[in-house]
């Protein structure tokens, strides 16, 4: 181009006293002035200065699932120190820890300004879990109950310690000859992570206990009702039963096998039932009550 009878040709090709580049690294560009078929030259060097490094490293990764106890360490380096860091948690120090999983980064700056973001991730382990458990309930107040577990995930080995409020204590996996009561169960593996689990173990009355004594310790009302009718217990220890409503045709209209039941009050609904007589039959074992439900 022309300005003021000069010509402007630089090496990559523009004709314009000035340009723009985009550029990786570090390029000189030369350029021709020419006027009057007199020329004169120049180079020009564009310098590309180098990001600073670093590295970013998880030295403590988190043992136990859901704890805060990772530590991420960044090292910067390059041509420019004095450098600065900061995290995406606002820590300015190039070590964070007690951290959750989760991903972080950290924007590394030298002294002329550029910068860098490395980013690291801290893995929650899958730890371990209880998988299974069978209960067996205790009958009549025996110490004929048991506790049965499975776990499962990444530990390879357990301890056990199990407990309960009446100075009941084991270490083995599963216990048996268990009264009725609440048992606590804290497992550790290899890595000392800690699970707490709870279990309760029923009591069962197998019929010692009169039927008659059950059946004044049974409350239902509304009686008669709209539809929908509570069913009220106040026993004194659990006892398994099944509970079922029955039309005057003997027809089942529904059905609660195998209730553990002590202190509860159960709903019975009705309400899509035409208006008239049914029957509530409550059967222990061998022995067995009805009481009479008037639908409005």
């Amino acid at each position: 181009g022309l300005g003021n009878n000069y010509e402007y040709s630089w090496s990559n090709g523009a004709q314009t006293p000035g340009i723009a580049v985009e550029i990786g690294e570090t390029t000189s560009f030369i350029l021709t002035v020419t006027k009057d078929g007199c020329q004169a030259q120049d180079t020009v060097t564009v310098h590309i200065l180098p990001l600073p490094g670093g590295n970013i490293q998880v030295v403590e990764p988190i043992v136990c699932p859901d704890d805060s106890t990772g530590v991420l360490v960044v090292t910067p380096s390059g041509e420019h120190p004095p450098f600065n860091v900061l995290w995406s948690t606002g820590a300015t120090s190039t070590q964070i820890d007690m951290l959750p999983a989760g991903d972080y980064s950290v924007l590394i700056s030298d002294s002329l300004g550029c910068q860098l973001t490395l980013s690291a991730n801290i893995e929650n382990p899958d730890g371990f879990s209880l998988q299974d458990s069978v209960v067996q309930n205790a009958t009549d107040g025996q110490a004929n109950g048991a506790i049965d577990i499975t776990l499962t995930g990444s530990g390879s080995s357990y301890t056990y310690s199990w407990a309960n409020n009446a100075g009941f204590v084991s270490n083995e996996e599963d216990i048996f000859n268990l009264l009725p009561s609440n048992y606590t169960l804290e497992v550790s593996d290899e890595n000392g992570c800690i699970q707490t689990f709870i279990f309760v173990v029923g009591n069962v009355v197998t019929g010692t206990r009169p039927i008659s004594d059950i059946q004044n310790a049974v409350k239902l009302f509304p009686n008669p009702s709209n539809g929908v009718f509570w069913l009220d217990f106040n026993l004194p220890e659990a006892i398994e039963m099944d509970i079922s409503v029955w039309d005057l045709l003997g027809q089942n209209l529904s059905k609660m096998e195998g209730q553990l039941i002590q202190r509860r009050t159960l709903m019975l609904d009705l309400s899509q039932q035409a208006a008239g007589v049914y029957l509530l039959r409550i059967n222990i074992g061998t022995d067995s009550f009805s009481m009479k439900l008037v639908r409005n």
